[in-house]
């Protein structure tokens, strides 16, 4: 008898365990459904304070018409079909693609502009995640995509200073990097300048240019392998002083041809390696794009 009776406690226990863990399963249930229809509520209606905000704020802005007259901003907003229960704003878009082009951008651009403001001035209902939730669903009316495309993008611009954080562990071996570049550089201007003064005042050396039809002067894309060792500077000199030689007038000197083409590069050259030595390279490209954008108008 004993033992039946401590074999009905455990079967009794047993099923006493079994139903608390089900009990405590339907119990999470029904709070996680709960819970996830306050989110969802909550949602909503951050996405239906923000849309009437904006609807309200632009109802009496003025939008021109295709063919002339304007249309209200209360005519541009609707009633969202997906939000049955919630009062949700969404572009009418009948409506919307009777502006014209310029007047789509207006309205888009204001939509983005107070959808902004309302984000920054509410109390955590409207967050910037509401904004864009709603920005998602006006973008898939016709001809509104690329509006928002168009707005978003505005706002994108570099962030120099963050570049520069991430840039600045390497600074020193792009540094490095440049130096031998502009080492390695000056040294072939070197030879060059070398091998176009031994074209000019060798004449022997001028046989290596005249091969296979290619006369000097005639451009790059006609010489040999061998003759693209000189520069066109050389080449044009040479043929000056030959020209000038056959004509019966004044005989030019090739060098001196050649220089007068040659020393406003090595001056330019030279100033632009004093920049980049000086580490104030990028002091130079700031000069030049302040001045381009006060040119333009930036």
């Amino acid at each position: 008898m004993l033992k039946s009776k401590k074999g009905c406690n455990r079967n009794g226990f047993a099923r006493f365990v079994s139903l608390f863990v089900v009990v405590m399963m339907v119990m999470s249930v029904i709070m996680f459904s709960m819970l996830s229809v306050g989110a969802a509520s909550a949602d909503d209606q951050a996405l239906s304070d923000l849309s009437k905000g904006v609807a309200s704020s632009l109802s009496g802005n003025q939008y021109d018409v295709e063919g002339g007259g304007t249309m209200q901003g209360s005519e541009l907003f609707e009633q969202d079909e997906n939000y049955s229960d919630t009062y949700v704003q969404t572009i009418n878009e009948k409506n919307f693609n009777k502006l014209t082009s310029k007047a789509q951008t207006e309205l888009v651009t204001d939509i983005a502009e107070e959808s902004n403001s309302l984000a920054d001035n509410s109390n955590n209902s409207i967050s910037d995640e509401t904004v864009q939730n709603w920005w998602k669903q006006l973008q898939t009316k016709k001809g509104a995509g690329s509006k928002f495309l168009n707005v978003i993008l505005e706002n994108t611009k570099p962030d120099f200073v963050k570049a520069n954080q991430i840039y600045a562990p390497f600074s020193g071996i792009v540094g490095t990097i440049m130096g031998v570049i502009a080492v390695v550089g000056m040294g072939l201007l070197g030879i060059v300048l070398v091998a176009d003064i031994f074209y000019i005042v060798i004449p022997p050396v001028r046989m290596m240019v005249a091969e296979e039809g290619g006369q000097p002067g005639e451009g790059r894309s006609s010489r040999t392998g061998k003759s693209k060792l000189f520069s066109d500077d050389a080449l044009y000199a040479v043929k000056i002083a030959e020209e000038s030689s056959d004509g019966g007038g004044s005989k030019k000197q090739a060098l001196g041809v050649y220089l007068k083409r040659r020393i406003p590069m090595l001056i330019l050259l030279g100033i632009c390696l004093m920049y980049l030595v000086s580490g104030s390279i990028y002091t130079l490209v700031g000069y030049i794009l302040d001045l381009v954008s006060g040119f333009i108008g930036f």
